[in-house]
């Protein structure tokens, strides 16, 4: 939650002294989903994903390896991977990626649950 803060706070800034370029926030999330896409997809060649067990585990395998590994830089000079990782702790939360391989249908679930 603090990377996710820390992120929110640094973007926002960038953001009101017109320190980033138009779209480069936006470029940035791509990068990053990307960064995730691959990363999912070599899970999915480690793990047995009929298995719920081997979903949980490949889910924070992924997670680990993206907060780690995949905290890729938004520009080179800038090396604090707290906005790379609050920068998937967001794009999760706007259900542009995930961590369990079946994120989308679960989330999907909860919210018929929740429909009266």
């Amino acid at each position: 939650m603090i990377n996710y803060y820390r992120a929110f706070e640094q973007r926002s800034r960038w953001s009101r002294e017109s320190l980033v370029k138009p779209g480069e926030l936006k470029k940035y999330e791509d990068l990053l989903k990307d960064e995730w896409e691959q990363r999912s997809s070599l899970m999915e060649m480690e793990y047995d994903l009929s298995q719920e067990q081997e979903k949980i585990v490949s889910g924070k395998q992924l997670y680990q390896v993206c907060q780690i590994d995949g905290a890729k830089p938004i520009r080179p000079e800038f090396k604090s991977a707290y906005v790379a990782r609050g920068t998937y702790h967001d794009l999760s939360d706007n259900k542009k990626i995930g961590w369990h391989p079946d994120y989308k249908d679960i989330l999907q679930s909860a919210n018929d649950e929740g429909v009266a």
